[in-house]
Parts: C-alpha cells; structure tokens; sequence
C-alpha cells in the first residue's frame, strides 16, 4: 500500500537543503537528507536519516533510515472542461470551463509541484513527508494537498497540527511494538 502527496510550488529558487533540515530540526525532528539530493534532479527515493529520540528516550542515540518517493515536476495550471454528457450533446454541445475553486485559484500561479509517495513498509515516512511539505509551504509558498483525506494546506501551521498527530501515533506504535523501521548503518 502506498500514500500520495502533492505540494504545488510557486518558487522552487527558494528551497534550501540546508535550510529544508534546520526547519524540520525545529520541529523535533533531527534529520539529515542524502548528501547527494539536488532538488531539481532528484528523481524517485529520497534518503533521509533520522534520530529516533522523538519517539521515546530509550531512541536516544539511534538512527533511522527512512524517506520517501518524490519528484519534482513542471506544473501548468488549466482549468477544468466538463465534457457534455449524452451522444447527441456529445456531438453538438460544447464543452464548458467548470468555475474556478479556491484551490485553483490558489495553484494557477505554480509553475512546479512535487509528488510524494510513501510506502506502509517504514512507520516514519509519512511523518517525513508532511514536515518536507510544512517547509515547502513555508519557504516555497507551496500548496500541499492530500488526495487521501481531500485536503488542502496553504500554511505550514495548519500541517504542523497533522505532524504532531503523526508524531502521538508514532509514540503509540512504539510502545505498542508495532514500530517498522530501518536501522541507518551510513550512506
């Protein structure tokens, strides 16, 4: 089974690796992302370490690999036809704009998004990929969008809510046992 993400960016000049691990680190995250990770080459999984004191102390001092599928693609807004429905109207209706959502309005000026994909195999990825997006928003002006629940996120606040869900049902998982994940042995 697997998740997707999409973060809609408006300025991909503005990410910073560097910058992308000081703001997740201040989420209580300490992470470090592959050495060799550029932004707008990358393509399919990112590796990212990650320290495992978060989710309880007897973690402290052990380090996990995880990450997630991402792609950096470019993105043109077009607006949504509705195709006439019934053979004749088929034959001489036209086709209509639907009007705009908010949501369109709020990705027309993005020119690129990013899709993510996180597999069940590893209990951190979703955590990751919700903290990548709060800094893409952040720094990016990014729209994140989880096709799973249907919703929209312009601001990192609003993502930082779902991360520190993410991050009690981690906890759970742990003291639970129920915890996937892999150990990091080095890059």
């Amino acid at each position: 089974m697997s998740i997707d993400y999409y973060a809609y960016v408006k300025d991909i000049t503005l990410f910073s690796i560097k910058k992308c691990e000081e703001y997740i680190s201040n989420l209580g995250l300490k992470i470090e992302i592959h050495p060799r990770y550029n932004v707008c080459s990358h393509i399919g999984f990112l590796p990212i370490k990650l320290d495992g004191d978060f989710v309880s102390d007897s973690l402290a001092g052990k380090s996990f690999l995880t990450g997630f599928e991402i792609n950096l693609k470019q993105y043109k807004y077009t607006p949504t036809i509705n195709e006439p429905k019934g053979l004749l109207r088929k034959i001489f209706g036209r086709k209509a704009e639907q009007p705009e959502t908010p949501f369109d309005n709020a990705i027309k000026d993005s020119n690129h998004y990013f899709s993510i994909n996180c597999g069940s195999q590893d209990s951190f990825e979703v955590l990751l990929a919700y903290a990548f997006s709060a800094y893409l928003c952040k720094a990016c002006m990014a729209i994140f969008h989880d096709p799973q629940t249907g919703q929209f996120f312009d601001k990192e606040k609003l993502i930082i809510i779902e991360i520190n869900a993410i991050i009690d049902e981690l906890k759970s998982m742990y003291q639970a046992g129920d915890l996937s994940s892999h150990d990091f042995v080095g890059w």
